[in-house]
């Protein structure tokens, strides 16, 4: 005779004992006792840590790893910092300045619970043979509207531009011209330097706009596109 006993808790010591009940009012004795003990059984839900590679090519670092079982989705870090969530198992992040540039991985589950770090990746961007730093670019701004509009020439090798409002540093952008809206009337300061792996350009002429009256009684904010992924 064989009987199934389902839904036991892991890792606990059952004890067991059997008797024959033959008629309503006869029952034989208790059998000797058994023992058994359950097995532990591993938490799926817990995800595991990914193992993950890093390399260069030109401008780029490859950051690829293998597949986590339970996990729908993976965080890429630099620096500590979230750079954003992917679904593959490779991605390609291309890169400003040259340098090392170090990453972590997690992954993480439909309920969105995430698995510890995974190792640190590094690989260096090295400047390739021959490339110069940019020459400083040639800045000219003029107002249409309510918006100021920066432009210039492309500077041979540059592969960015960093914009300056004044002494404040605005971000990166990939263009020669730029449209950014003016909060109030006054007089707007900007420079611009050309970058590439080998490094960035003294800063260009400064170019000045005034809007309206030429009177700013508030501090002035400008946004631009966020800079890429680069090591301070």
């Amino acid at each position: 005779t064989t009987v199934v006993i389902e839904d036991l808790e892991a890792k606990t010591t059952y004890l067991w004992s059997v008797r024959a009940n033959c008629t309503v009012d006869r029952v034989t004795a208790w059998s000797t006792q058994a023992t058994f003990e359950t097995p532990e059984v591993a938490n799926d839900s817990v995800l595991a840590a990914p193992v993950i590679t890093a390399e260069a090519s030109n401008d780029t670092v490859y950051v690829s790893w293998e597949a986590v079982k339970g996990a729908v989705g993976y965080n890429l870090y630099h620096q500590n910092k979230l750079l954003d969530s992917f679904v593959d198992t490779v991605v390609a992040i291309q890169v400003i300045q040259a340098g090392e540039y170090c990453f972590t991985v997690t992954a993480f589950n439909e309920n969105e619970e995430e698995s510890e770090q995974s190792n640190v990746a590094c690989a260096t961007v090295v400047v390739p043979e021959g490339l110069e730093v940019p020459e400083a670019p040639v800045l000219t701004a003029k107002v249409e509207g309510n918006y100021v509009v920066l432009s210039w020439e492309p500077v041979e090798s540059a592969t960015y531009y960093v914009i300056y409002f004044g002494d404040k540093l605005l971000g990166n952008h990939n263009e020669t011209t730029l449209k950014l809206e003016l909060p109030e009337p006054g007089t707007y300061c900007f420079k611009v330097a050309a970058g590439n792996l080998a490094g960035v350009s003294e800063l260009s002429n400064e170019a000045c706009v005034t809007y309206g009256d030429g009177v700013a009684e508030n501090e002035t904010t400008f946004n631009i596109y966020p800079n890429p992924v680069k090591d301070e």
